[in-house]
């Protein structure tokens, strides 16, 4: 399982990953992110505080969950969810006040 921990500065390429330079001048290296390995070799990947997620974020995974394909803009490249691949998600509950769930006026 991949574990992923959203918070409101995450963006597109903890998901989906990005280019780094390598050593030869001008040279870049493809390095796959989280929800791109999880997607390509069929793994379960937990989102922790999905509702913390920026519109960003929740652009690459609207298409994922409803057609279970991943979408790389800046590769062009749509990637179809390998068998086993799962997406488990959690929210932030924030309570208002001490005690507000169990008290009565």
């Amino acid at each position: 399982m991949i574990k992923i921990h959203l918070g409101d500065q995450s963006d597109a390429k903890i998901l989906l990953g990005t280019y780094i330079c390598t050593d030869v001048p001008g040279e870049f290296h493809w390095v796959s992110g989280a929800m791109t390995q999880a997607v390509t070799e069929g793994r379960w990947i937990l989102i922790e505080d999905i509702d913390m997620a920026s519109t960003e974020v929740l652009s690459v995974l609207i298409p994922l969950l409803e057609k279970r394909q991943l979408f790389i803009p800046g590769r062009g490249e749509v990637i179809d969810a390998a068998e086993g691949f799962q997406i488990f998600a959690t929210q932030t509950l924030h309570s208002h006040g001490h005690g507000a769930k169990n008290s009565k006026p």
